[in-house]
């Protein structure tokens, strides 16, 4: 996993359980809540990772388009 944003959901984000589950990160992750058999030393300390991120500082997805037809870039 990498570049990835898994935080500000309902219960936990990252569950694991059993020990035998891992996550192998590839860095600049943004994790929250975990529970469960994640360990932390171990998991998510790529270069950039974050955890325990309990608010990642996003708004609801929105609708942003253009009300204009697109005129193939004329």
């Amino acid at each position: 996993m990498a570049h990835s944003l898994i935080a500000g959901n309902v219960q936990d984000d990252v569950h694991a359980a059993t020990s035998q589950q891992r996550f192998i990160s590839l860095g600049y992750n943004m994790i929250g809540v975990v529970t469960g058999q994640v360990d932390l030393t171990q998991e998510f300390n790529a270069m950039g990772d974050q955890t325990e991120v309990s608010n990642p500082g996003l708004f609801p997805l929105q609708y942003n388009a253009n009300p204009d037809p697109c005129l193939n870039g004329r």
